[in-house]
């Protein structure tokens, strides 16, 4: 519920395909039970007709997700997949568009300067586009185009030339750390092994093990990384903390019962209170968001209106 929500707001025009993979390690009967929640949860969700549907003829039922065995690559389901995509895409407007040959030049240039940089300042970028005869307000249209079609990304200053490098370092932090294995990542984290189990158990990472998962991009890259997952609300900063090892709500990890400070105070004068508190103090946007998108979570009393 939580992704789907966040795909509504942030791409509210967006296509949605939902899939389940290892379809071999389960059980028919969960299956079963997995498609009933996710049909009870999706049919009822406001970004329901965005999502697109597997046709199982099998039983003449259609799904909200496709559950495939992706270590088969015959897999039927796995080529029925290929099928949506390929005909939701096909009937997007934008795969129609024209590009002038000096905006594919421009792309191919971001793509191949400097050793393959994965980002840019837009400074840098401008010096590339006027190179490829790209000035003035066509520059901005360019980048702009390139963001929308998701084959850059275009932040304030920062110019993210693979939208695939952002989406591996995000996933990186944003994961079940006992069912996805981060290759040559998880191996290094021994020492923070503590931190782990509170980020697992809590939904509060640590700079520390922020740092380790990020070893192997640069510290400017790092900073960049946690300026962007900040301000989408991915990452939250905890409003209590030592500056010299700050702290983070990840959001999408939080456990069903958020541990909150008992009373939490707002500007407006209400109070919410949680009598499970034993963690940081957070700020009550966070409070809010969380009541938002996990509406199993305790009960909250409010007082003074």
């Amino acid at each position: 519920k939580y992704w789907l929500s966040s795909l509504s707001l942030f791409a509210p025009e967006a296509k949605i395909c939902l899939v389940g993979t290892h379809r071999e390690n389960v059980e028919k009967a969960d299956v079963d039970s997995i498609s009933k929640s996710l049909k009870d949860d999706v049919l009822v969700h406001p970004c329901y007709k965005k999502v697109i549907q597997y046709e199982n003829k099998d039983n003449n039922s259609y799904l909200p997700y496709f559950p495939l065995e992706n270590s088969d690559p015959n897999d039927i389901v796995i080529n029925k997949l290929r099928e949506a995509l390929e005909c939701t895409t096909s009937a997007m407007d934008h795969v129609k568009l024209m590009f002038p040959p000096q905006c594919l030049a421009f792309l191919d240039a971001l793509r191949s300067v400097d050793g393959g940089m994965q980002r840019f300042s837009v400074d840098r970028a401008r010096e590339i586009a006027e190179a490829c005869n790209i000035v003035d307000g066509n520059f901005r249209m360019c980048l702009n185009l390139f963001h929308e079609l998701s084959m850059l990304l275009w932040f304030d200053d920062t110019i993210i030339v693979s939208p695939q490098w952002l989406i591996d370092n995000i996933s990186v932090v944003v994961r079940d750390f006992d069912l996805h294995k981060a290759t040559g990542v998880d191996t290094s984290l021994l020492e923070h092994a503590s931190d782990i189990q509170k980020l697992k158990r809590t939904g509060i990472l640590s700079r520390p093990l922020l740092d380790a998962l990020w070893e192997n991009n640069s510290m400017s890259e790092r900073e960049m990384l946690l300026k962007l997952m900040i301000k989408f609300n991915v990452l939250v900063p905890c409003c209590v903390q030592s500056s010299d090892s700050p702290e983070f709500l990840v959001l999408a990890l939080l456990p069903h019962s958020l541990t909150l400070p008992s009373p939490l105070a707002r500007s407006d004068g209400l109070v919410l209170h949680s009598n499970v508190y034993d963690g940081p103090k957070v700020e009550p946007e966070v409070v809010e968001c969380f009541m938002v998108f996990s509406l199993g979570s305790p009960s909250y009393m409010c007082e003074n209106g």
